[in-house]
């Protein structure tokens, strides 16, 4: 699994709430939910996602999501480059 640091984006009182990761085929810019290996789980500040089943020499987007508190929706891209 991979870990987003989230602390950073954090207010004062604020938690890790209601994580979310999609996952998008930069190629296509078509979602693939079939790489994301279960949900995401909050461990301290962080947000844990496994990806599963990435293909050789495609490119990923990875959007991390929390809702610290009610109406704010804070989030963190990644992008994941798989090698051939």
């Amino acid at each position: 699994p991979l870990e987003f640091e989230m602390v950073d984006l954090l207010g004062n009182g604020e938690a890790v709430l209601t994580p979310t990761v999609t996952l998008t085929n930069i190629a296509t810019g078509v979602a693939y939910s079939a790489g994301l290996s279960g949900s995401a789980t909050v461990v301290g500040t962080r947000i844990r996602q496994s990806f599963t089943a990435l293909a050789a020499g495609q490119h990923y987007r990875a959007v991390v999501s929390m809702t610290p508190v009610a109406g704010k929706t804070l989030s963190a891209e990644l992008i994941l480059d798989c090698p051939f």
